[in-house]
């Protein structure tokens, strides 16, 4: 049965068709590889930094100075929305997991050594001009996957091993992962940032 009432909707020129948007989502790069004693490691990738018009600052949670890059990019395409860089030492564990204190080292520790920067800022200004200074440059690093459920804003996978193997591929993982009739797409982050200080 149709209303009685004539209704008349819009559609989209058939031009549309010829430059098809077909979504922004790739597909991350495989994390990790089997090595010739058959285990799993973390691939190596080349990523370049984009310009410093890219970067920004704010506090972290514990108010250290933290750096937000937007778009770091992998030599093979794939790009990174955002990295979170925190001047904040890492915290020193036990055995057991407990806070016994903190390391020398930060998160935007790493992203400088990853760069060959074995440096001592002091100050808010000095950690901005190291930061700039790797703009446009080339580094290390490895990834890892995650997929998250937007829905229900909980995390469905942490890790590249939580992800089904690719009866297709032997070695690699389908980048996505089913519960309940839904698919949840992998999204790659940033593992490590591989160290050059030596």
């Amino acid at each position: 049965m149709t209303d009685s009432v004539l209704t008349t909707f819009k559609v989209p020129p058939p031009e549309m068709f010829d430059d098809y948007d077909t979504g922004q989502w790739t597909p991350p790069p495989q994390a990790k590889e089997r090595g010739l004693d058959g285990k799993a490691k973390f691939i190596q990738y080349q990523a370049i930094v984009p310009l410093a018009d890219k970067f920004s600052w704010r506090g972290d949670k514990n108010g250290f100075l933290m750096l937000v890059i937007d778009g770091i990019k992998l030599t093979t395409g794939y790009e990174f929305k955002k990295d979170y860089l925190s001047s904040a030492p890492f915290p020193k564990k036990d055995k057991a997991g407990n806070v016994t204190g903190t390391r020398n080292a930060s998160t935007l520790g790493n992203y400088f050594r990853a760069h060959g920067m074995s440096v001592r800022p002091s100050t808010e200004d000095e950690y901005k001009a190291y930061a700039e200074a790797t703009a446009g440059r080339e580094f290390s690093v490895t990834i890892d996957w995650e997929a998250y459920d937007s829905d229900s804003q909980s995390t469905i996978a942490d890790s590249f091993d939580s992800f089904p193997d690719d009866p297709d591929n032997l070695g690699q993982k389908l980048a996505y992962i089913e519960r309940n009739g839904k698919r949840f797409w992998a999204r790659a982050r940033i593992k490590r940032y591989v160290d050059q200080v030596g």
